[in-house]
């Protein structure tokens, strides 16, 4: 060890911001010295700008150090640590509380009864018994997710009178399930649209069941100017969607629907006023007035009723859907009965007639474009339409533009037209169906039309303008193959089974019918429709809800017939 000469005073003499400890210290004095020529590591030191002279000058000094032994490191070290590990474990039970709190506010809330129902709006849903709502009337209820759990609710009123109101059981729901609905009665005025379940911003919907139940909504009246101003309505069973602006091409369609069905149950628009003079689009849909998706669903025993009474008046009416703006399969209308009346004429409005256009399907209204229907069938439809403007009427569907229809039929569907004002005649058409009203740039394939009953009814004294297909009224550059079309009898229209604007028209068979063929289709008699081989084969039906039995028509079957 040096002399004292070559000590230093630890607490002024040395700047240490450079100075590291000799990793092999171990000798100091006491507990509050050191040796510098061991404990310390003395490689880094530089020379201090003010320093006492000494003889060994390898490291410099000052006066701004203080010494910190290395056991007192050591304590406040081990006290910052404690503290530390107590704040982080605070936080940690704060964490898990709130995690906790969090876990069961999200659990769903267990509804038994109908009180429960009504005041658990906003949140998730459980239902866990069968609700009677003994006829009460009630607001619509506004949830984020229901589970039904396969529960039934019946005898409910949903009433709301407000303009420009929706009115259904659920005003709103991310998403409904494994529901059934009994007597539910729901009505509205001068609504934007009203449906049985929900009418709108619902995202899912699957397995919900409804019958003996009624939706009725007048035509909105709000509004002024004698311009086209859009006052659309939407109806619905299940679901009725609805325009999110003044274009009709903001529509809130983003519904996916799926095992649903609408039995025994009436759908309807009223008249409001005998002058109105605002455009108007009516959509009724026996499920959805308008939905991007809509899989295994049904209706049976629906009446539809659609009665304007305006000058721009445009049914569009579906016995699943009004407007598809997406997809349709495995899905099927039987037996109801749609009934559409835009009859308003004036000459005492700016010397104006009705301009109404009705459009009508037995599955669907109008096809959209860039829409397809696969796997579907209507049978024992009756569509009746009184209107002042032109009508398109099919079996599956009133219009389509630009979308794709395929592995499909209708059977034994019925259509009547019930007059037009004389003092329009000359401005309007009628254009009907036995499987399409309309096409137009369309793909229509392996699919059929069959109508041993008489398809067209008419008490019209003037019809030459009417065009009538056994399978199609009007083709516009759309393509067909592997279909084919039976008429056995129709009320004297003039009548064919395509227009002679087709496209393209490939393996297209009718029966020997006496009303024209005026694309070279090829005609075959009556017993190659029940031979199931050759629809088989011909029409390339594929899929395997197709059923094939020899003697009948072929048939699909989704197991919830």
């Amino acid at each position: 060890m040096g002399s004292n000469k070559d000590k230093i005073d630890w607490k002024y003499d040395l700047d240490t911001s450079n100075i590291k400890k000799n990793p092999n210290y171990g000798r100091k004095k006491n507990k509050d010295e050191i040796d510098w020529e061991y404990d310390l590591d003395t490689s880094n030191i530089k020379k201090s700008n003010s320093y006492k002279k000494v003889e060994n000058s390898n490291y410099t000094y000052n006066k701004n150090i203080t010494y910190k032994p290395k056991k007192k490191i050591k304590i406040k070290a081990i006290i910052l640590i404690v503290l530390i590990l107590i704040v982080i474990g605070g936080i940690a039970v704060g964490v898990i509380e709130i995690s906790k709190s969090i876990k069961e506010n999200a659990k769903p809330i267990e509804v038994k009864s109908a009180e429960e129902l009504i005041a658990a709006k906003g949140k998730d849903i459980e239902l866990m018994a069968d609700l009677d709502f003994m006829f009460q009337t009630i607001s619509p209820i506004n949830c984020k997710n229901f589970n039904g759990n396969g529960h039934t609710i019946k005898n409910v009123i949903i009433s709301n009178d407000s303009i420009r109101g929706t009115t259904s059981l659920f005003s709103s729901a991310d998403s409904i399930n494994d529901l059934y609905l009994d007597n539910i009665s729901v009505s509205a005025t001068s609504s934007f649209g009203a449906a049985i379940l929900c009418q709108i911003s619902c995202r899912n919907i699957n397995n919900v069941h409804i019958k003996n139940s009624k939706v009725t909504t007048s035509m909105p009246t709000y509004g002024s100017g004698l311009g086209k101003s859009d006052r659309s309505v939407y109806v619905g069973g299940i679901y009725s969607g609805s325009y999110l602006g003044e274009h009709k091409e903001e529509v809130s369609s983003i519904c996916n629907i799926s095992n649903c069905s609408v039995v025994d149950s009436t759908l309807e628009i009223v008249k409001e006023e005998e002058t109105s003079i605002h455009y108007t689009k009516l959509v009724i849909g026996g499920i959805a007035g308008t939905a991007s998706n809509i899989n295994n669903c049904y209706t049976s025993g629906l009446n539809i009723i659609c009665t304007s009474s305006g000058i721009y008046n445009d049914p569009i009416v579906g016995g699943v859907v009004g407007y598809l703006d997406g997809k349709l399969e495995n899905s099927y209308a039987i037996n109801n009965k749609i009934n559409v009346k835009a009859n308003y004429y004036s000459n005492n409005i700016l010397n104006r007639a009705s301009t109404s256009e009705a459009t009508c399907g037995g599955l669907v209204g109008s096809v959209l474009e860039g829409s397809n229907i696969k796997y579907c069938y209507t049978n024992a439809n009756q569509i009746d339409v009184s209107c002042s403007g032109d009508i398109y009427v099919g079996g599956i569907a009133g219009t389509s533009n630009g979308s794709t229809i395929d592995n499909s039929y209708t059977y034994n569907n019925k259509m009547v037209m019930l007059g037009f004002f004389e003092e329009n005649e000359e401005k309007v058409s009628r254009t009907l169906g036995g499987f399409i009203g309309s096409t137009k740039n369309d793909l229509i394939s392996s699919s059929f039309s069959y109508n041993e009953t008489k398809l067209v009814e008419s008490n019209n004294t003037k019809e030459k303008d009417s065009t009538i297909g056994g399978f199609a009224g009007l083709i516009d550059n759309s393509t067909i193959l592997n279909v084919a079309s039976y008429m056995n009898n129709a009320s004297g229209i003039n009548i064919d089974s395509f227009s002679n604007s087709v496209g393209e028209c490939e393996n297209c068979y009718i029966n020997n019918y006496n009303y024209g063929n005026m694309n070279s289709c090829e005609i075959i008699d009556d017993s190659y429709f029940i031979n199931a081989n050759w629809m088989e084969n011909n029409l390339n039906l594929i899929g395997l809800n197709w059923n094939f039995v020899s003697g009948k028509l072929p048939y699909l079957n989704f197991n919830n017939d």
